[in-house]
């Protein structure tokens, strides 16, 4: 229903007419499409690319949503000060019209456990912020330190995708995390980090949450390390 009242929402501000399909029932025995991620040598291309003629703008973003696993619209609306040590606190997220929204489930509202690697990305991103003289809140902002736009940042995945010779969308950079995640990391873990279990809600700070992301973060480190 969400996602119909947003698609509809979209095409009055287009002007467009808007036929609900609601009842539209989809055959328990349809066919689904598979799933592409990135396999090892296509994550060490993204993470390998030092090109400094034409380095994408947006490849340490790239780089967290691999390491994190996180929805694009939730890197869009993530704040520095969402950022607290190892933790990053995904308290909002950019729907496809720019909106600001609660996220895509009640779920989505976590801390998100981050690696050591995934420390790094933020400050290489930092880095770079700071040499292009771009002062923003966000973390990953646009050139011209506003929020990020969702859709700007697919069609910069889909232009740089095709420059590395790579089939994965932007959203199955997160299904890369989860399928590597889930080799050596309890599913209850996974689900919490990415955002598939029950939300904690205003209990996000309390100790066991703390050993938990240290946790994770230490599996994905040991993950990471055997690729890159």
């Amino acid at each position: 229903k969400g996602t119909i009242s947003t698609f509809s929402t979209f095409c009055r501000k287009q002007g467009w007419e808007f036929c609900s399909i609601e009842f539209v029932q989809i055959p328990k025995g349809a066919t689904k499409k598979a799933k592409t991620i990135l396999q090892p040598n296509e994550i060490q291309s993204v993470f390998e690319d030092t090109d400094t003629n034409n380095l994408e703008y947006y490849i340490h973003a790239f780089r967290f949503l691999i390491l994190t696993g996180l929805r694009r619209g939730e890197l869009c609306g993530l704040m520095n000060e969402d950022i607290n040590g190892s933790v990053a606190y995904i308290k909002r997220s950019i729907n496809r019209l720019n909106e600001v929204t609660q996220g895509k489930t009640i779920n989505a509202q976590r801390p998100v456990a981050l690696c050591m690697r995934a420390i790094q990305v933020l400050d290489d991103q930092k880095t770079m912020l700071k040499c292009m003289g771009i002062i923003s809140p966000y973390v990953f902002p646009d050139k011209s330190g506003n929020r990020s736009n969702s859709n700007n940042l697919y069609k910069c995945w889909y232009n740089y995708r095709g420059k590395i010779g790579v089939n994965c969308s932007l959203h199955e950079l997160r299904h890369t995390l989860i399928s590597y995640a889930s080799a050596s990391m309890p599913e209850a873990l996974l689900k919490k980090n990415v955002g598939h279990s029950k939300s904690m809600d205003t209990g996000i700070y309390i100790h066991n949450v703390e050993d938990e992301t240290r946790q994770i973060a230490s599996l994905l480190d040991k993950r990471f390390n055997g690729i890159l």
